[in-house]
């Protein structure tokens, strides 16, 4: 799973609309159209999200960016 997926389908099962993600964390709601819309966003937007939705990121030792075995998921709730 990507991360853009993580934090998607964790907003979701929050069931936090653009309107309330952009509350929690002072970003856009052109922002938040973006990340769901897959456009490119920065790394301050992903971790101002992982951090309103308690959310951090851990790296996989196992990984590597060009090997074709699937992430598994990028985040855990602290």
């Amino acid at each position: 799973m990507t991360l853009r997926k993580a934090i998607i389908k964790e907003l979701d099962r929050r069931q936090w609309t653009n309107y309330r993600a952009s509350k929690e964390t002072g970003l856009s709601d052109s922002r938040l159209r973006d990340l769901r819309d897959g456009k490119n966003v920065t790394a301050e937007t992903l971790e101002r999200l992982c951090k309103a939705l308690g959310l951090i990121l851990i790296q996989d030792p196992d990984y590597e960016s060009n090997s074709r075995s699937r992430l598994g998921n990028p985040l855990q709730r602290i």
